[in-house]
């Protein structure tokens, strides 16, 4: 069975529309019995699963005590970066995972669900029609 979601419209350029690959995903936070919904953009290119300030603060993660700081280079250039220090419990659809989290210093950078531990865990299909599918 395959958890399905439609790409979402990001504006149009003189080369038409632009559909970005999206997926609900809620995070939980044991320390604090937090959770949040956020909808990440499915990237294939980011290595691991990173939020935008906001939403670590959002779920309750202590930048101090549940995280490593370090910097990381991107597109964007280096950026400050808390590395979450242990697997943080996540569900898209019916499937559970516990996944390698990393949290920007800022907001500038949307949600972002990578490779490691989480998008290479599932067989993921990229449909013509504008769907993305997650199965087991």
């Amino acid at each position: 069975m395959a958890t399905t979601f439609s790409y979402q419209e990001n504006g149009s350029t003189k080369f038409g529309r632009i559909y970005v690959p999206i997926a609900r995903v809620r995070f939980f936070w044991p320390k604090t019995k937090s959770r949040i919904d956020p909808v990440l953009i499915v990237d294939t290119g980011a290595d691991f699963t990173i939020l935008p300030n906001y939403l670590g603060r959002d779920l309750g993660i202590s930048f101090k005590d549940d995280c490593i700081e370090e910097s990381i280079g991107g597109v964007g250039g280096t950026r400050k970066t808390f590395f979450v220090k242990q697997l943080v419990p996540v569900e898209i659809g019916k499937f559970r995972r516990n996944v390698p989290l990393a949290i920007m210093e800022d907001d500038s950078v949307p949600p972002l669900l990578g490779r490691l531990g989480f998008f290479e865990t599932f067989n993921v299909e990229f449909l013509k029609t504008k769907k993305i599918n997650f199965k087991d």
